[in-house]
């Protein structure tokens, strides 16, 4: 049979099937404009990404979304099993799962799903890891096909708030032979001696934006509550707490978003509060403009899109040292930073900004003038110029 030929082929650990996570869709728009910019470029999904790793270790996480999302999974493995994918995205099967995001921007991008090597069937010129999961499949790849591998590291994936019990697997990956390209200067200064590439992702600037005057939202606080723990959803539980309970002469509103269910949220806060489960992206883009402050309580983080998000959104930002908000956070300038893992520090800068309007205001114009510089359009430019000399050299050798 013969094999189609691509330059670049992205390999991610399994199909989205919902709103993708912050990885997966920088790597969706990477893909779409790539082709667009005539570079041809496909998609990888394993369907089991474990089994390429020698000792994983199967972490028992409580699940959210279980129901139809999970069954839309058992029904794509079924159909779809070691074949192309892209069918689903093409049909939009996906709304019939309520997802609002635009799977369209795949329409363009060959996606395929494969349990293991002897399935593949395609040629790729460079061929990019695009978790630490996924590094174990493509270290394999390798040894059977072509392809120059690389290595997109858009998190500290080996901290053990990120990867658990699989953290020494997650480290291992960092030392096959691959090319790096990462999105944070702490990632960079960490590989600095491999000659890493570098370039920052993005946000959807277009989308992303004011809606409701910053003046007019009142004393709203919002938060993210996400289930991995470098996420921090603890700290942002504790600092709620603390606002909830603050004597304030002006009502406090708390709205939190995410992976939890409701009645997985502490009860001495979950009537007090207002959440909303996984919401779609109009969703959010409302809840950004109805707030005033936007708290990130993470860990870690690559390089954090939620606050990005929020402040173009008109959201004034209090956020944790987590490595990846130092990108386009300066302290004190267009938001404001605190220690990782200390809600009593969350909580005094939110009560600050709540008592200093003309703070809020300052970091909100600020904040504006930074999301100008981490557009869709600028990451792809970026990412083009980045990894074109590595196909001309690869035209050049062949």
């Amino acid at each position: 049979m013969k094999k189609n030929n691509y330059s670049i082929t992205f390999v991610l650990p399994r199909p989205s099937i919902g709103y993708p996570v912050g990885g997966y869709n920088i790597v969706y728009q990477i893909a779409h404009n790539l082709n667009k910019s005539g570079i041809k470029t496909a998609i990888i999904f394993l369907k089991d990404a474990s089994i390429f790793i020698p000792n994983y270790k199967e972490i028992n996480v409580k699940k959210s979304g279980i129901g139809i999302r999970e069954k839309g999974f058992k029904v794509l493995f079924v159909v779809f099993n070691n074949r192309r994918i892209k069918t689903f995205y093409h049909l939009r099967l996906y709304r019939f799962l309520g997802v609002d995001y635009d799977y369209s921007i795949l329409d363009n991008v060959d996606c395929y799903y494969y349990k293991g090597i002897e399935n593949v069937n395609i040629k790729t010129d460079l061929i990019i890891a695009t978790a630490w999961q996924t590094a174990y499949f493509v270290n394999e790849f390798v040894k059977n096909f072509k392809s120059k591998p690389f290595y997109l590291i858009q998190n500290s994936e080996d901290e053990p708030s990120f990867s658990g019990i699989n953290s020494i697997n997650a480290e291992k990956t960092y030392h096959f032979n691959f090319k790096k390209i990462v999105i944070n200067k702490k990632l960079y200064n960490r590989f600095k001696n491999e000659d890493s590439l570098f370039f920052h992702v993005g946000i959807d600037t277009d989308f992303f934006k004011i809606k409701r005057d910053i003046n007019k939202r009142g004393n709203v606080i919002l938060f993210p509550l996400r289930r991995n723990l470098s996420k921090g959803a603890k700290y942002a539980i504790e600092c709620a707490r603390k606002l909830l309970t603050y004597d304030s002469k002006t009502e406090i509103k708390i709205i939190m978003f995410g992976e939890y269910k409701i009645n997985e949220i502490p009860g001495d806060i979950r009537d007090k509060i207002e959440y909303h489960y996984i919401p779609t992206n109009k969703q959010l883009l409302e809840l950004y403009n109805k707030a005033s402050i936007f708290v990130l309580p993470s860990l870690v983080e690559g390089m954090s899109l939620l606050p990005l998000e929020a402040m173009a959104c008109g959201c004034a930002v209090v956020v944790t040292d987590n490595g990846g908000i130092n990108e386009y956070i300066i302290d004190e300038i267009n938001g404001l930073i605190c220690p990782i893992a200390d809600a009593e520090c969350l909580f005094n800068k939110v009560l600050y900004l709540l008592n200093n309007k003309q703070k809020r205001e300052d970091l909100v114009k600020n904040g504006l003038e930074t999301v100008k510089q981490f557009s869709y359009q600028q990451m792809n430019k970026d990412f083009i110029n980045l990894i074109k000399p590595y196909l001309e050299d690869n035209s050049a050798s062949k």
